[in-house]
């Protein structure tokens, strides 16, 4: 199971918020990401997208997983800070 219902922190460890003043979950920012890509399974990542804007885990068997873990390393908006700590889950 892939969970990223977990904080987004900066480099001091604080916790992220947005605009709004709420708090940036790795979920969030990785369906956000998902969802304005054009490449890929678009039924597949739409799916694992709400899930993850919803707070939900992911059970992925291992292609899935090494799929989704492409799609971090490869995305050129995503900044080091979110990408360390997204490819930490999978780690876990």
């Amino acid at each position: 199971m892939l969970d990223f219902n977990q904080n987004l922190c900066g480099l001091d460890g604080q916790e992220i918020n947005d605009e709004k003043g709420n708090k940036v979950t790795l979920g969030q920012l990785l369906a956000n990401q998902i969802a304005f890509t054009s490449k890929g399974d678009a039924l597949k990542l739409f799916n694992w997208a709400q899930k993850m804007y919803a707070g939900k885990a992911l059970d992925l068997d291992p292609t899935d997983s090494s799929t989704l873990k492409d799609l971090i390393t490869s995305n050129e908006t995503l900044t080091i800070l979110a990408k360390a700590q997204l490819l930490g889950v999978f780690e876990k």
